[in-house]
């Protein structure tokens, strides 16, 4: 088995290792039966039957969120084993604290797409609304896989924003690979998300267990360049 066997070999098994698979299948079984019971609900008492599951449901994502930032943090300190998945305490700050990234991408796309979408109204005398719901996708998912890798691996590693401190880190070997090979990869799973597979129990407990399986190899694998490329920068 050569090097690149053994490379992809670790990071295929890396979510799976010891009992590291709890992490895949627990918040999956608890997921799809919060959304299952939601269905449930609202069949027997409306609309609002669904927002105590839905609730409980964007709780566990929540966390799911937080626990891949903990493997980005795990990852760019050198460490080749899954980091135990720590819940200090169950509150709103501690449950929002990986959805920090994803927010702070969202809040920077806004100021990038109205001025953007502005000037492509004006340019093609298309009202403003129109011309964003034709070109959505591309408005606001491409700048979106861009923002949140570098977002989610500063604020793992800095605890804050200021990228100007991960571009001094990084070489510009690094930096292409995060805006190519990430971008393109967390685009994928984007789309796979925005598939119509969350439907029923099974096809949920599915879903987000293999898409958490590819997210957490991407996690480490956005953590393992900081680490290696930090440290050539360092010997040089």
């Amino acid at each position: 088995m050569n090097d690149m066997q053994k490379k992809l070999g670790h990071y295929f098994s890396y979510p799976l290792y010891e009992g590291n698979i709890a992490t895949i299948i627990a918040p999956s079984l608890i997921l799809s039966l919060f959304i299952f019971l939601s269905q449930k609900f609202a069949s027997l008492l409306g609309s609002y039957g669904v927002i105590p599951g839905l609730l409980l449901s964007i709780a566990i994502i929540c966390f799911s969120m937080d626990y891949l930032r903990q493997i980005v943090k795990s990852a760019a300190k050198g460490e080749t084993q899954p980091p135990e998945w720590n819940i200090d305490r169950i509150d709103l700050e501690e449950m929002f604290r990986g959805v920090i990234p994803l927010a702070v991408s969202s809040f920077e796309i806004f100021f990038i797409i109205i001025p953007v979408n502005f000037l492509i109204s004006l340019s093609m005398d298309t009202a403003f609304w129109n011309q964003f719901v034709i070109s959505w996708k591309l408005q606001v998912l491409m700048p979106f896989v861009v923002l949140y890798p570098v977002n989610l691996l500063s604020y793992s590693i800095f605890d804050d924003f200021i990228i100007v401190r991960l571009f001094r880190t990084l070489s510009k070997t690094a930096l292409l690979k995060i805006f190519t090979i990430h971008t393109l990869s967390f685009y994928v799973l984007i789309h796979v998300i925005l598939l119509p597979i969350w439907k029923n129990f099974f096809m949920i407990l599915l879903s987000f267990g293999i898409l958490f399986y590819l997210f957490q190899i991407w996690g480490y694998s956005l953590g393992r360049i900081y680490y290696r490329d930090a440290n050539f920068l360092n010997e040089g």
